[in-house]
């Protein structure tokens, strides 16, 4: 990978964490970094001879799949975290919702 390819891959990286549905979260450091690491381990797999050869899409196909996936698992990380605060009689995040608790609203 050349240095200018890799200046490249971070200015997308980068620019695509400054969209308005990634921005907000306090991990987006790590969102890119992951980002990053997929796109360099992923970069030799485009293939130029297909029909569709935007390279552009291929890869921020790639950094959007890769966020997605970081806050798949960060969701299921601080899912169960909050869970063993409240076994051991804690309060959870703010954002804690328990699924087994059903609201009945009054109309």
């Amino acid at each position: 990978m050349s240095r200018e390819l890799a200046e490249m891959f971070l200015l997308l990286v980068e620019r695509f964490s400054r969209r308005g549905n990634f921005n907000q979260y306090s991990y987006i450091d790590d969102m890119r970094g992951k980002a990053m690491l997929d796109i360099c381990q992923k970069w030799k797999q485009y293939d130029v001879t297909r029909a569709n050869n935007n390279a552009f899409s291929y890869f921020t196909e790639l950094v959007k799949n890769s966020f997605v996936y970081f806050i798949t698992v960060e969701k299921k990380q601080t899912r169960a975290r909050d869970e063993i605060l409240i076994d051991m009689g804690k309060t959870p995040s703010w954002g804690y919702t328990d699924e087994t608790e059903t609201t009945h609203y009054v109309e």
